[in-house]
């Protein structure tokens, strides 16, 4: 059972990106526990399971590629970093500025970076 959708009370939640919206209640979703959950800190997040975490996007997320690569290419865009590499040196653990656990009204704060891998022409 999935938890229920959030009310938006905010002009910043409500200005926030579907994705950074959906990952934050994927996030705090406790039936995901076992596959993506909040760190001790509530400040970054850990991918405990990639493999299954793909075959939860589409069901969950549903604005980005299946694959744990489309998922992380999603989190760049939106400045997430790298603050924790699995054994094989793959990432895990994420953060970003004002996503936290408990401040959903801080998500508007968190914006797509501009012109990202593209170059501009006059």
């Amino acid at each position: 059972m999935s938890a229920p959708a959030r009310q938006y009370t905010t002009a910043s939640a409500n200005s926030a990106a579907p994705f950074l919206r959906r990952t934050w209640n994927l996030l705090s979703d406790k039936t995901t526990d076992h596959i993506v959950c909040w760190n001790s800190d509530g400040k970054s997040f850990t991918v405990k399971q990639p493999e299954l975490l793909s075959a939860v996007l589409p069901k969950r997320l549903g604005v980005f590629h299946e694959t744990y690569a489309g998922f992380l290419r999603e989190l760049s865009l939106y400045g997430f970093r790298c603050v924790g590499n699995d054994s094989y040196g793959v990432p895990v653990s994420f953060t970003v500025t004002n996503f936290e656990r408990g401040k959903f009204d801080n998500l508007g704060l968190v914006k797509r970076k501009g012109n990202y891998g593209r170059s501009r022409r006059a």
